[in-house]
């Protein structure tokens, strides 16, 4: 008796791949890089600048028994232009300044910057 076989759906046609693995030039424009390459916008040195900053005292305890509330979101849709503006600044500055998080991690996006900042302010604290 014949052995039935699953019939199988035809392969789906794939462009051939140049090079090692380059997509074709018309795939390769189309396509944005996934994080910004803010390394072309270096221009000057970064300088540094001094701000004193009011921090105030957080028990620890407290939060941690839940008695005080501390939020985990931060609200960076509404930002004016010229904070907008600081913020690129400080993320370039932090980037060619090599600055790292505590974890290790390159500081590359808006929300490292914040999470840079608020690491150092809790230094202090």
């Amino acid at each position: 008796m014949a052995k039935k076989t699953k019939r199988q759906p035809p392969p789906i046609a794939t462009p051939a791949i140049p090079g090692q693995g380059e997509p074709p030039e018309s795939i390769a424009a189309e396509q944005p890089p996934l994080l910004p390459d803010i390394s072309q916008e270096m221009g000057p040195p970064p300088k540094e600048i001094s701000i004193t900053v009011p921090v105030g005292h957080v028990d620890v305890e407290q939060v941690r028994c839940g008695r005080i509330y501390v939020s985990r979101h931060v609200e960076a849709g509404k930002l004016t232009f010229q904070q907008r503006v600081s913020l690129r600044g400080l993320l370039q500055g932090l980037d060619q300044a090599g600055a790292r998080l505590a974890s290790g991690k390159r500081v590359g996006t808006n929300a490292d910057v914040v999470r840079w900042l608020l690491e150092q302010a809790g230094a202090v604290t």
